[in-house]
């Protein structure tokens, strides 16, 4: 569990600068900061991270977006 706070640590200014973002309607912003949490490695095990960044997705307008990686998350998990 230490492993997981500490990852979870390092992601906080950044998913906190993603929500603020979506918050603030900086679509490119949010988006580039959500890509960034989504394909970091570190963070890949955080369920919270992980819906943050689709709810961030999705609060500036790409859902369609959100929805497709979210699907993709679960087909590759149920193999």
């Amino acid at each position: 569990t230490a492993l997981l706070a500490q990852e979870d640590m390092a992601a906080t200014p950044l998913a906190s600068a993603m929500d603020l973002a979506a918050r603030a309607g900086a679509r490119g912003e949010a988006a580039l900061l959500a890509v960034a949490i989504l394909n970091d490695e570190r963070f890949a095990s955080s369920p919270d991270l992980f819906a943050r960044a689709i709810d961030a997705l999705d609060a500036v307008g790409l859902r369609r977006h959100a929805l497709a990686i979210l699907t993709e998350r679960v087909v590759e998990r149920a193999m």
